[in-house]
């Protein structure tokens, strides 16, 4: 057996999610079945590292007999002398009875959250969190029955004993003195069960002693929702109660909620109703020659494709298997036929180790894309999860983006239309949008969206139209807008996003850190969820982040679309790239001064004050050329007064406003990127005042 590098003479397994093995020096350890891979996770987690020859064939092949399970194991043992042939080390050893792994030579992040959690101090819960990907041995529950009842068991195991050690070290803690570290327990045990009430009581408690009530009643619907989503309840008396003792009467204002009692009535009364009850495009799965054998790459590899198209929650997914004679019948659509059936043909080829897949329009049988994948290209979770990335882009963009172009008479099409022009970024597609959402509304009130579609319009406004759109709501106002999409529908992502940036409007940064993570672990397939919460992490001091869901994105996208093009330039921004910045700009959007002032900022920092001062006053330079004549005559009015000399305190009062919309777009928390943000608001504040206000023509 050939000697493997000293660095590199032991395994990590990650056993939450989807498993996956990497050597200690970083390349990944490939195993042949996911019946072999099974086997490890039996014996990590046997007394000893050791376990019955018996045992391990009971548990992966139930319903052969004996003998046949005997020579399956000893097939699946034969898999993992390869997996170590190509280690070049040994990490098990059987026997006639037995079969033991050598003890280190594997290690689990499983073993590592426990000793993390045995810690208990702040830094050590959020290293938890980022450790807990997914409910363990996720994707390999469906190889036995038998088996599936192990994980079963393991998965209730752990969360007891993560439950108990957490609670252990957080429940006699101070509310005021240890308030970090309280805060990151409850997160870790709500991340592992987001239906853990007394979870959602400690962050409840802890905001509640900070005086934080609006995000304790927050914290009150997220609960609601949870439970009802994974238990069919409601929360207890005790939750309730503890709620009511700090709720003030309706009326009052609590935080940046304006009427709590109003807010909890935000819940439609028939339940959360999102797109699940709306009519949705059909997709069916076609195995051509039936599946593949259940432990190849092949099969793990669509597993993650139907989570993705499943995370996009925008395809009606079914799946047909063929008959005896190989003819698989797919449904003809004939309700909303403008909605699409199609087909997704799927065929692995043995011979040249490559999976083949073909979309179809149905009934048509039109062709719309083909692609072949390389089984050698699907060696490690991270190029899985890029692969069917771009797989799923290509099947939205002939599935659903079409739909965008074409205001339709039923939900979804309305709410694609809208979406379509929400894409494009500027004040005149915004009010398109906004009159499509207007009809959706009256059509279906119980559909989730509109309200995150009218938040987003209304954000940008705020943001980065104040010169042309005057806004119509109050910040606190947005939020009750986003905290109803959410609440009708946790699970999608658009709204999860605008409530990240309703928070960070209302100055909750906390809170709109997790709702941003939260968007990215719901769809982390969707290149426009991550490179657009990438932006928001990067404003929230959390570069690293930041770039690394970008460079996620950009993996997945052929070609960054135009109106991501700023996202991308504020994270340059935030990690002090300003020519990378420019040259984003330079391909983005125009028409947000936000956008402006950040091309501004990073001229100034860079040294090139002439060419700040000069796109500042080209702008406003255009921003009064577009007023119209009549509009600009009743500006002069205005700015000289009654008398008709210029009146002063009016300037003044355009200038004060402007700088307070500079203060509010600032959202960067680092201190020194706020700084360099604020050189290129000041160059605006100044060429502002010798202006014309757009934004008074308009009121």
């Amino acid at each position: 057996m050939d000697r493997a590098p000293d660095n590199a003479r032991s395994v990590r397994l990650s056993v939450f999610g989807i498993p996956a093995g990497l050597r200690s020096d970083g390349v990944g350890v490939e195993f042949p079945t996911r019946k072999s891979l099974a086997l490890i996770l039996i014996l990590l987690r046997s007394p000893g590292l050791i376990a019955p020859r018996e045992k391990i064939a009971a548990m992966l092949w139930s319903r052969a007999d004996d003998t046949k399970a005997a020579q399956s194991l000893r097939q699946a043992l034969r898999h993992l002398k390869q997996v170590e042939q190509e280690l070049g080390f040994s990490f098990f050893e059987a026997d006639k009875s037995f079969v033991r792994l050598l003890p280190g030579m594997i290690e689990t992040d499983l073993a590592e959250l426990d000793a993390l959690l045995r810690t208990g101090d702040t830094t050590s819960f959020q290293r938890a969190c980022e450790l807990y990907a997914g409910p363990l041995y996720l994707g390999l529950e469906g190889l036995d029955p038998e088996f599936g009842d192990w994980v079963a068991e393991e998965r209730a195991q752990f969360s007891a004993d993560a439950a108990a050690m957490t609670l252990k070290t957080i429940d006699n803690l101070s509310f005021i003195r240890n308030a970090d570290q309280i805060e990151a327990g409850s997160r870790f045990l709500l991340q592992v069960d987001s239906a853990f009430e007394y979870g959602h009581q400690m962050l409840m408690k802890l905001y509640l002693a900070k005086g934080r009530r609006a995000e304790a009643l927050q914290q009150f619907r997220r609960c609601e929702v949870e439970l009802r989503r994974h238990l069919d309840t409601e929360p207890d008396e005790e939750t309730r109660r503890l709620l009511d003792e700090f709720v003030p009467e309706q009326g009052q204002e609590v935080g940046s909620v304006t009427h709590a009692n109003a807010a909890m009535a935000l819940a439609p009364k028939g339940g959360h109703q999102g797109l699940s009850n709306v009519e949705l495009p059909w997709l069916t799965i076609v195995p051509v020659d039936g599946w593949p054998s259940g432990g190849s790459q092949a099969y793990s590899f669509i597993d993650v494709l139907r989570h993705a198209i499943g995370a996009f929650r925008n395809i009606q997914l079914f799946e047909a298997v063929p008959d005896a004679n190989g003819f698989v019948r797919v449904a003809e659509r004939t309700r909303y036929p403008h909605l699409g059936s199609y087909v997704l043909r799927v065929r692995c080829d043995e011979m040249f180790q490559s999976l083949f897949l073909q979309l179809e329009e149905h009934p048509s049988g039109r062709v719309h894309f083909m692609d072949v994948v390389s089984l050698s290209e699907l060696k490690d979770i991270d190029r899985v999860q890029v692969k069917a990335g771009k797989l799923v882009a290509s099947i939205q963009n002939h599935v659903v983006a079409r739909l965008r172009h074409d205001d339709g008479k039923d939900t979804f099409s309305k709410w694609c239309f809208a979406e379509g022009m929400l894409m494009e970024f500027s004040p005149s597609a915004d009010e398109r949008a906004f009159k499509t959402l207007n009809e959706l509304e009256s059509l279906r009130p119980d559909f989730s969206l509109t309200y995150a579609g009218w938040a987003s319009v209304e954000l940008r406004k705020q943001l980065h139209y104040p010169l042309a759109s005057p806004a119509q709501m109050r910040p606190e106002d947005i939020l009750q807008l986003t905290e109803k999409s959410v609440l009708m529908d946790p699970w999608q992502t658009f709204a999860l996003r605008m409530h990240g940036w309703a928070y960070m409007n209302c100055g909750f940064y906390d809170e709109a850190k997790a709702t941003f993570r939260e968007a990215v672990s719901l769809n982390p397939y969707d290149p426009t969820n991550l490179l657009s919460a990438g932006e928001a992490l990067a404003f929230l001091d959390c570069s690293e982040e930041a770039f690394r869901h970008a460079a996620a994105a950009l993996e997945i996208f052929p070609m960054v679309p135009r109106f991501l093009n700023d996202h991308m330039a504020n994270i340059k921004f935030a990690a002090g790239d300003f020519e990378g910045a420019l040259n984003y700009l330079k391909r983005g959007r125009t028409a947000s001064i936000a956008a402006l002032a950040t091309r501004v900022a990073a001229l100034s920092c860079s040294g090139r004050e002439h060419d700040a001062q000069e796109a500042v006053e080209t702008f406003f330079r255009h921003a009064v050329n577009a007023i119209s004549a009549d509009r600009r005559t009743g500006l002069e009015a205005a700015r000289e007064g009654a008398s008709g000399a210029p009146d002063r305190d009016n300037e003044q009062r355009w200038h004060d406003e402007f700088g307070r919309w500079l203060t509010r777009v600032n959202k960067y928390q680092n201190p020194v990127v706020r700084e360099n943000f604020k050189r290129g608001g000041q160059l605006l504040a100044d060429g502002w005042q010798g202006a014309f206000s757009p934004l008074q023509s308009l009121r």
